[in-house]
């Protein structure tokens, strides 16, 4: 059984989660923030609202789920740097409630800081512009916040997002990567998606996509902006609704998965060019990691070349 805090002065927010969530846990009701504070030991987690001030020490200690209206979605990137552990857009589904809650009581019994071992394995610099990279992915990384990794090709975004997901509560499950510029658009949604078997003429079987390979875990894509306008809308339904179908299929499939994107390019860009959805782009610039190239960090040059001498024992 899980101690639950809702945070709200909003009666229809509080009824509808009350409805919502599983009768096995004890739901405790306030409105008052500072109630939080003396709160912090009694409670597992909060649902809040974000007309409610958190304290900034209930961030540090407790899971906060945030419930917003779809017009507060702006306030996604700033909470996300708070400290909120998982956002939900009203309105509410059964299913998002279930797995919001499930995610987090699986964070309380998971959570863990990794070794410098561990650490060094990953990532190598003491920079500067590299230690604010190391925090930010430390701060967002027991989130499920979606994850835009900006940077210069070579400059590790790839290695980046794996330590993401392996400081996560999903490192134990799959982290599943897809290089989206080296698909034609023939094939980007057969891999992301997977096809029914008769689908075309080749499909003998049926194949799972990338996604239903991820469920659970972490999805790496990498050259997101090289995605055809098709894949796009399916990937912004997967991001809205955690849904989709297989081509050539008409049954639903749900998927639990954390999407970290990774570019080259600059997105903005795309954008204004029309090459790139606009809506798709705010939805993946949730929480932005600009990765700068060694050129910009240059006294990284020594760990990095200790590193490698120790990783292939030269």
């Amino acid at each position: 059984m899980a101690r639950i805090l809702i945070a709200s002065s909003d009666k229809s927010l509080i009824r509808e989660l009350c409805e919502l969530l599983p009768d096995e846990h004890s739901v405790t009701i306030t409105g008052d923030s500072s109630f939080l504070r003396r709160s912090l030991e009694k409670v597992d987690l909060i649902f809040a609202d974000p007309s409610i001030s958190i304290p900034a020490e209930v961030f540090k200690d407790v899971p906060i789920i945030l419930i917003v209206e779809p017009q507060q979605e702006d306030l996604i990137g700033r909470m996300i740097d708070m400290g909120v552990w998982d956002i939900l857009v009203r309105p509410l589904r059964r299913w998002q409630v279930k797995l919001a809650l499930g995610r987090s009581l699986r964070y309380l019994d998971l959570t863990f800081k990794p070794s410098k071992e561990e650490i060094e394995e990953f990532i190598v610099g003491q920079s500067p512009c590299m230690l604010e990279v190391f925090d930010l992915a430390n701060r967002i990384a027991s989130s499920k916040a979606t994850v835009l990794i900006q940077g210069e090709t070579g400059t590790g975004k790839e290695i980046l997002a794996r330590y993401i997901h392996r400081i996560s509560p999903r490192r134990d499950k799959p982290f599943i990567p897809v290089n989206c510029g080296a698909l034609p658009d023939t094939l980007v949604e057969d891999e992301l998606f997977g096809h029914e078997r008769g689908a075309y003429t080749d499909a003998y079987s049926e194949r799972k996509g990338k996604f239903e390979l991820a469920d659970g875990g972490t999805l790496f894509l990498d050259e997101i902006t090289t995605l055809s306008f098709s894949a796009q809308v399916k990937l912004l339904r997967v991001l809205q609704e955690g849904e989709f179908e297989r081509i050539g299929g008409t049954r639903t499939i749900k998927v639990d998965v954390r999407i970290i994107a990774a570019t080259n390019e600059d997105v903005k860009l795309s954008v204004q060019e029309g090459r790139f959805r606009e809506d798709l782009f705010y939805r993946l610039n949730v929480v932005t990691i600009d990765l700068p190239p060694l050129r910009e960090r240059r006294e990284d040059i020594p760990l990095l070349v200790e590193h490698f001498i120790r990783k292939h024992n030269l």
